[in-house]
């Protein structure tokens, strides 16, 4: 079988061979990867190593960990999403209700001031003004002496009623 064609993984990243001779069984924490052991025996810059399988089981176990956070962080949020969106509607709702009374007091408040204002007027409707009486008493009798200049009586001279009315 031929190097490029092998089912070994990529991994020594100065090694002149394309493909490593044998499977990475050492871990660069450094760098973070794989290495051949005879580069990484001959390359002392990656020192220290860890094991490949131990390295892999830690970083699975990590990912588990985080996984685990990630759901309980999304549990967490979705429950304080649902709980602000129900308050925002109950908000709404109260500040639809108060609204409402608002309305409702503000009608009230209108009908009021016209009741007041329609008492108000038939209060001064009913009232007798000084000096009104006399005056629709005074316009009363102005009216029944022009009537009764205009009504004169048979023969009496044509321009008799005229001069009458004039001098009231």
């Amino acid at each position: 079988m031929s190097p490029l064609l092998s089912p070994r993984p990529r991994c020594c990243p100065r090694s002149d061979v394309a493909v490593c001779p044998l499977p990475g069984s050492v871990y660069c924490p450094r760098c973070e990867r794989a290495l051949c052991c005879p580069c990484a025996l001959l390359d002392t810059a990656h020192a220290p190593f860890r094991d490949l399988r131990a390295e892999s089981h830690r970083r699975q176990e990590e990912l588990r960990s985080l996984r685990r956070d990630l759901r309980l962080l999304r549990g967490s949020f979705e429950a304080a999403l649902a709980r602000l969106r129900g308050e925002a509607e109950r908000r709404e709702e109260r500040r639809q209700r108060l609204r409402e009374r608002v309305q409702a007091s503000a009608e009230r408040l209108q009908q009021l001031v016209r009741r007041e204002a329609e008492e108000l007027q038939a209060l001064l409707e009913a009232r007798p003004e000084p000096g009104r009486s006399g005056l629709a008493e005074e316009l009363r009798g102005a009216e029944g002496t022009l009537l009764r200049a205009w009504r004169r009586p048979r023969g009496w001279p044509r321009g008799w009623g005229a001069t009458a009315a004039s001098r009231s």
